[in-house]
């Protein structure tokens, strides 16, 4: 789904990212809570729901850690008294 007028089900969503249905669906279920996602069918049971993009993410949010952060933690991977606390 790139755009707002685009209209996905949870079959078409696990091919897609390559992931088994159940997955998906407890993927859209999350975006639904969250309004990330839309159902199209209102909740109705009994055949496959159409999704569609809902509420952008906040760009205040940050999903991941910056470049910075990475290197960092990293970095506090690689000393000396890390590797011996591995090592025993």
């Amino acid at each position: 789904m790139t755009g707002k007028s685009e209209e996905a089900t949870v079959k078409l969503i696990a091919d897609t990212l390559k992931i088994d249905r159940s997955s998906a669906s407890q993927e859209v279920q999350t975006g639904l809570r969250r309004g990330y996602l839309k159902d199209l069918d209102g909740g109705k049971r009994g055949f496959a729901h159409r999704y569609a993009l809902g509420d952008s993410l906040p760009e205040d949010i940050r999903i991941f850690p910056t470049p910075e952060t990475l290197k960092e933690r990293c970095a506090s991977m690689h000393t000396p008294a890390h590797r011996d606390h591995n090592e025993k």
